[in-house]
């Protein structure tokens, strides 16, 4: 998710079911509100080349669309002309922060005795300051560790490194964070630990999962 002057930009795959009856060059996603059925934002969607009848959209969801709940609907014509509409089965509801979790070292497992380092990005997408606090655990109780963030803002090059933990983020600035997953000396190759990163603000609880492979010993 990546801040805008006009809105928040989220990426969203859709998978059609039968691609080859629909006139794709008219096909586009749309932000419908809940309230009124209100249209905030209207996107082409793009193919995706690495997968047959599969369509990327970059999402805008407009800063001044406060907390109202939306759904996404596909709208385009099918060959023959006939237009065709698609309202999405789940609503989404949007927050003032993004919380993902990006690279893992070690191709997503553990080794004996050994770290994973997982990369964590906050975004502050308020119009206002915000304090954010971050805890990470697992399910075997392994022992894990939350680095302190390095910040990065909209327009400025340089980043600066921060310490605490919760920490202040100014509107439109990023916390990257390193979290470290310590494995033990015995591990049971082919079981799953899962990772849970938990952000709380003021007004928001962002929580993301990620899941881990035990392996005896490394690759060749």
């Amino acid at each position: 998710m990546f801040y805008t002057f006009s809105g928040i930009e989220e990426y969203l795959v859709i998978k059609l079911n039968q691609g080859e009856k629909v006139n794709t060059e008219t096909l586009s996603a749309k932000i419908v509100g809940l309230a009124g059925n209100t249209v905030h934002w209207e996107g082409q969607l793009a193919a995706d080349e690495a997968s047959a009848n599969t369509y990327i959209v970059k999402l805008i969801i407009p800063s001044d669309m406060g907390t109202e709940g939306f759904r996404i609907m596909l709208e385009g014509k099918i060959v023959d002309g006939t237009l065709f509409q698609r309202m999405s089965s789940n609503y989404f509801v949007p927050t003032g922060s993004c919380l993902r979790l990006g690279e893992v070292t070690n191709y997503y497992a553990l080794f004996p005795n050994k770290k994973t380092f997982i990369d964590v990005e906050i975004s502050n997408n308020n119009e206002v300051e915000e304090v954010y606090s971050v805890i990470c655990s697992n399910s075997k109780n392994y022992g894990i560790s939350v680095g302190g963030p390095t910040i990065a803002t909209v327009g400025v090059r340089k980043k600066k490194n921060a310490s605490s933990n919760p920490v202040l983020l100014q509107p439109q600035q990023k916390a990257l964070y390193r979290v470290v997953v310590q494995a033990p000396k015995k591990l049971s190759r082919g079981k799953t630990v899962t990772v849970t990163c938990r952000v709380t603000t003021s007004t928001d609880e962002l929580l993301d999962i990620i899941r881990l492979t035990e392996m005896e010993e490394r690759f060749n």
